[in-house]
């Protein structure tokens, strides 16, 4: 699961594309929306079976790290977030087997590597007013690339092709929530949807890197700022097109995981108490 957004307030180190036929229009509030037909619809909603496993969980630079300070590169490196000299969260790339240790960044962390453990996404920290900055590096040229986000940034994940991130994006110090696709290695930034309430999306990348999953909140609760309503879209070519999935009313939906190429994972539970974990089977609609 991507890790819930850290409030400025409490900034910590562990900062850490269905192809459906739609006509897409956004509402006033920046909602996705929809317009018939969608081509994808809800099969059926089922209980997990042994085989439902996320693929991710597979996959050593797409799953979630143990440690988020602590993640895996290429062959036998690692990337690592340390203090520095000046108290100072920095990124090194280590070897254990040869002692090699490089400083890559510093006043950064958040350390995710693309799938083919040729670039590095991570945090770095500009100023006071953009503690989280989103940017690329390409480890063999060591180039540094900054998509134009404008805001703190966090949660983000690769596509399983590394062609792009998505990532929510937060305008620093204020109370929105808008969810970008950066393209790789353009550093090419597509805004597909932004929050109507102060809260996290929650998202996941289907094995092909064709469809990402998206679970929107659509109102949170005053008191404790959780989702108490959410609804789940698949987003598709880059954003540009879209479908809205009626699921399981009354829940809250959350933790996607793709487990097979048309179904998807995720814990629900009722805003009152008690939760468990489905699987959401999709299929294209043929109904007349």
């Amino acid at each position: 699961m991507m890790p819930r957004t850290v409030r400025l307030s409490s900034l910590a180190w562990t900062i850490p594309a269905v192809t459906a036929a739609l006509v897409v229009a956004h509402s006033s509030g920046g909602a996705l929306r929809s317009m018939p037909p969608c081509s994808l619809r809800v099969l059926r909603v089922r209980a997990v079976g042994q085989a439902d496993v996320p693929f991710i969980d597979g996959n050593r630079f797409l799953r979630e790290p143990d440690n988020a300070n602590r993640v895996p590169g290429p062959d036998s490196s690692w990337f690592v977030v340390r203090s520095t000299a000046q108290h100072t969260p920095a990124i090194y790339l280590e070897d254990h087997h040869t002692g090699m240790s490089e400083l890559l960044l510093d006043r950064a962390s958040g350390p995710r590597v693309s799938p083919d453990g040729s670039r590095l996404a991570c945090i770095i920290w500009r100023s006071i007013q953009r503690p989280w900055t989103l940017v690329l590096l390409e480890l063999k040229s060591r180039r540094l690339i900054e998509p134009a986000l404008d805001g703190c940034a966090s949660p983000y994940a690769w596509s399983p092709d590394g062609k792009w991130l998505v990532v929510m994006v937060t305008p620093c110090q204020s109370a929105t929530s808008r969810l970008a696709l950066v393209a790789v290695p353009s550093g090419h930034v597509a805004w597909v949807d932004s929050l109507s309430v102060f809260a996290d999306y929650e998202f996941a990348w289907s094995r092909d890197s064709r469809l990402l999953a998206l679970i929107r909140p659509t109102a949170i609760d005053r008191d404790t700022e959780e989702p108490t309503a959410t609804e789940l879209w698949i987003l598709a070519e880059g954003g540009k097109r879209r479908c809205f999935l009626p699921t399981t009313p009354g829940y809250v939906m959350s933790e996607p995981k793709w487990v097979s190429d048309s179904a998807i994972r995720i814990k629900r539970s009722r805003h009152t108490g008690g939760s468990e974990r489905v699987v959401i089977q999709i299929g294209e609609d043929t109904r007349p």
